[in-house]
């Protein structure tokens, strides 16, 4: 396992260049997988869908992240969707609520609170 942070310094769309140099390095070296966490993304910063290979949004019952995806855009860049701190009041209704968007905006994809 290699763990090492990148700040995006400055970068526009969430991933610093030096971010994009490591994943491919370390899939020169032989990496099975690499997991890139950004610090969240915003309505410029969707660089991670392209340049990751699955995109995982995470979120937490409660904080307005389900306005934030509309607004970012994250139904259509994500390809996994999971509603983190279950065990918080709201978690079964974040859920329910990413179920009614995906399938309005016609995804497949289906949440799951844990």
């Amino acid at each position: 396992m290699f763990i090492r942070s990148l700040a995006t310094r400055g970068a526009l769309g969430g991933l610093s260049r030096s971010a994009a140099d490591v994943i491919r390095v370390l899939d020169a070296w032989g990496a099975d997988v690499i997991l890139v966490e950004t610090v969240g993304v915003g309505q410029d910063e969707l660089e991670i869908t392209r340049t990751a290979d699955t995109t995982l949004v995470v979120m937490a019952p409660g904080l307005g992240d389900d306005v934030q995806a509309i607004k970012a855009g994250l139904l259509e860049c994500a390809d996994v969707f999971a509603v983190n701190q279950a065990d918080r009041e709201g978690a079964d209704a974040a859920v329910r609520d990413l179920e009614l968007m995906t399938a309005l905006g016609g995804h497949a994809r289906h949440p799951e609170a844990g």
